[in-house]
């Protein structure tokens, strides 16, 4: 038996085959093409069913068929999302990341299509050991008159 990571969310990924059938058929067989793909990918079925509904959304606002967008139908979406009032910014960064994931399947990687199509990722947080050099560290201990201090101050890094 698969071990279950997420549990109750074992039918999703069929309710969303369920949900594709009220796309059209030219649409709903690009995007199926575009599971298989992920799949060999080696993508689970959550982030598949993610992704699915999330290129379903992005048809309501495109109102034609997913292989023949335009460069001008990628920046309309690009506002529709951007603009979009009550997602957060990591909502908009995710359905950037699939238009361009799709576009990218679709088209190649070096189509310009995703030109515009820019993912900010956050700046890794560094830590103190990162920012503070040990001869720092060892200056402060020297100039520290307190044996307690010093000894919390080594302890700390």
């Amino acid at each position: 038996m698969e071990r279950q990571i997420y549990w109750g969310k074992e039918d999703l990924y069929k309710k969303e085959l369920e949900k594709l059938n009220t796309v059209d058929t030219e649409n709903r067989e690009l995007i199926q093409e575009f599971h298989r793909h992920l799949f060999s990918k080696q993508c689970g079925e959550l982030r598949v069913t993610k992704l699915s509904s999330q290129l379903r959304k992005v048809l309501t606002w495109l109102n034609r068929r997913l292989d023949s967008i335009s460069r001008e139908d990628v920046g309309d979406l690009l506002v529709q999302i951007n603009t979009h009032k009550t997602w957060s910014n990591e909502t908009k960064k995710d359905y950037r990341r699939v238009l361009k994931q799709y576009l990218c399947f679709k088209f190649g990687k070096n189509t310009s299509l995703i030109d515009e199509i820019t993912i900010a990722y956050k700046e890794k947080t560094k830590i103190a050991r990162d920012l503070i050099q040990e001869e720092n560290i060892m200056t402060v201990i020297k100039k520290t008159r307190n044996e307690k201090d010093k000894a919390f101050i080594f302890m700390l890094y």
